[in-house]
């Protein structure tokens, strides 16, 4: 009896030896740029730009408030009516970004355990206008930038969803958020040849290593997140679903002119999300297989 005290008293002490090895992630703190830009009055912003320059200092954005020109593009995008009622349904879904802040936290730590070279640090948040599922999540070696407005298009019937196909419409809900920034940095990180064009084996490689990565970083997030597919498509899968799996690859989005006016606004050196060129690739295999593969 003695001897059964002694053993349960060393394991009460012993437990919380234990468990202080395990020091809890922080958050990653998220610099929201959407707020300063939709939440400053247009005539106000050109002051206020300035005035946040170095918390916003990074190659990811092209800000240039001693451009007159380019304050009166932003003072544009920002006063226009369809732009701040996407503004209000963004921050009605991510008003309070402490969720993502430490699922993104937890996750970049995962990152940096498998990878030590790949420390992001800094998180940036905007609003692009642009609904191209090409433009969600930017990176550079420390830093990424997001355009939250792809993750409310599913609540954007109203718009007729910025004429986005319904399979994408249904890949851009809140929850893709943190997996697609994890999936970006893979990206950027994966070599691709550098003395030819990539193959359609080389997409599907490339492809692979991506979720590969995703799914050691993120092991308990659905296969629905990680690999963009419901189950209910895999049990209904036909012969043939290659065909449809190429045109699942994002498309190159044709933007409409008035988008065209934020491109200014990233920098044109920092490298984007992008799965593939697939709508080169599908013209490719078009033209090799006489319409079908």
């Amino acid at each position: 009896m003695r001897k059964s005290a002694l053993w349960v008293l060393g394991l009460a002490v012993l437990l919380p030896l234990c468990s202080c090895h395990r020091t809890p992630v922080e958050a990653v703190q998220i610099h929201r740029f959407d707020k300063v830009l939709f939440e400053t009055p247009a005539s106000q912003l050109q002051g206020k730009l300035a005035s946040v320059a170095g918390e916003f200092n990074t190659p990811l954005l092209n800000l240039q408030p001693e451009n007159p020109e380019f304050m009166q593009m932003l003072a544009g995008f920002v006063s226009d009516s369809t732009m701040r009622e996407v503004y209000r349904l963004v921050d009605s879904v991510f008003g309070d970004m402490q969720p993502q802040s430490q699922q993104l936290g937890e996750a970049l730590h995962k990152v940096e355990q498998l990878c030590p070279s790949c420390r992001y640090d800094r998180v940036y948040t905007f609003v692009s206008g642009m609904f191209d599922y090409n433009m969600r999540v930017g990176c550079n070696s420390h830093e990424l930038i997001i355009s939250l407005d792809q993750y409310v298009l599913p609540y954007l019937s109203k718009y007729n969803y910025f004429n986005t196909p319904l399979f994408l419409v249904q890949q851009s809900r809140p929850e893709y958020l943190v997996a697609d920034c994890i999936t970006a940095i893979a990206r950027d990180h994966i070599a691709i040849p550098q003395d030819r064009d990539m193959s359609l084996l080389d997409y599907m490689i490339s492809e692979g290593k991506a979720i590969y990565f995703a799914q050691q970083v993120l092991p308990d997030a659905p296969d629905s997140i990680q690999e963009r597919i419901q189950r209910v498509e895999l049990l209904h899968a036909e012969p043939t679903a290659l065909r449809g799996g190429l045109h699942a690859l994002p498309q190159p989005h044709r933007r409409r002119p008035q988008d065209q006016r934020l491109q200014r606004l990233l920098a044109p050196h920092h490298r984007l999300y992008r799965m593939a060129d697939s709508e080169k690739l599908y013209e490719e295999q078009q033209g090799h297989h006489g319409g079908a593969l």
